[in-house]
């Protein structure tokens, strides 16, 4: 590459996405979508895996990731330092074969399929405000005044 020529950041693995949309085709309940540095693949709008880099995320619950991590080349998957717990993480070796990429994908469907089905426009309550939204001009004439006055 050339001085000023920057790579273009590959967030997944494009082959492996693949693989992945063809295990997938024959589903009329899945769905790609960025998140997390990667591409999620929803199960009936939970998340069932994802591609982070060359590696495959996998939603298997605590029991599932537990006995999917004596496999070799899978690992409890980690996401911001902290061990995510009910999901694994395969590396490419695990993923070399489609017959592996199939077994690993089919354990994280038979689990998300347990699962309810998450609301589409499922909206959570915040009593917070949310971060760069304007407060009130009350809010913000009552804020001069106290750092005025103090």
């Amino acid at each position: 590459m050339r001085g000023g020529e920057r790579r273009p950041h590959m967030a997944y693995d494009p082959d492996l996405v693949s693989r992945l949309h063809a295990l997938f085709a024959a589903r009329d309940d899945v769905e790609p979508r960025r998140m997390f540095g990667g591409l999620c693949f929803l199960l009936k709008g939970n998340m069932c895996v994802a591609v982070r880099g060359d590696s495959l995320i996998l939603r298997l619950g605590e029991e599932g990731a537990r006995l999917a991590a004596t496999r070799e080349h899978v690992a409890p998957a980690i996401l911001g330092g902290r061990v995510m717990k009910g999901w694994a993480t395969a590396a490419p070796a695990a993923l070399r074969s489609d017959a592996a990429l199939a077994e690993l994908v089919g354990l994280a469907v038979a689990f998300v399929e347990t699962l309810q089905r998450a609301a589409a426009d499922q909206k959570i309550p915040s009593t917070r405000r949310r971060a760069g939204a304007a407060k009130s001009t009350k809010a913000r004439t009552t804020g001069r005044r106290k750092r005025a006055e103090g």
